[in-house]
């Protein structure tokens, strides 16, 4: 009964890619990132996951990647190559940035700008969902291939 079900849900992935336009800025479960609900904005299988970080595309574009991140303990310190975005949508997260530390809760707002060191931490027990905004510096970068944030956050859950 699995491997039909597996069969099915691949047909269905299948079909649905050969009949959608193709777009290099694209991820494969990418939204239109026109109107989202709160429910769609994590809705289906994310599209990068780790066991610390769960991370939807909403839209990506050569100028701005927009995504929803839902953050199960810390993201490794980093530093990116162009601004980061932030705005809470639940829960709170403690950011060390530049030897600066704060607690971020929902609603609250968040700019990093490029090249600044930075980590971002979980606070508290509460699911900690936020939509992250990256403005690369180059048009070949986005926030999760061109960085290797995907491969520090699995580094740092192991």
């Amino acid at each position: 009964m699995t491997t039909i079900l597996g069969i099915a849900a691949f047909l269905l992935l299948l079909i649905g890619a050969v009949l959608s336009p193709w777009d290099p800025w694209r991820a494969p479960a990418a939204r239109d990132g026109l109107v989202l609900t709160p429910a769609e904005t994590t809705a289906g299988i994310p599209d990068a996951r780790s066991r610390n970080a769960r991370i939807w595309v909403a839209e990506r574009t050569p100028g701005l990647g927009a995504y929803f991140v839902e953050l199960g303990g810390s993201v490794p310190l980093e530093r990116l190559g162009g601004r980061l975005r932030i705005v809470v949508l639940s829960g709170r997260m403690r950011v060390r940035a530049g030897g600066r530390e704060c607690v971020v809760g929902e609603g609250g707002y968040l700019g990093i700008p490029a090249r600044l060191p930075h980590r971002i931490l979980r606070e508290g027990r509460e699911r900690l969902l936020y939509a992250a905004f990256f403005s690369p510096d180059s048009p070949n970068r986005t926030m999760m291939e061109g960085t290797g944030l995907l491969r520090r956050l699995e580094a740092a859950s192991r």
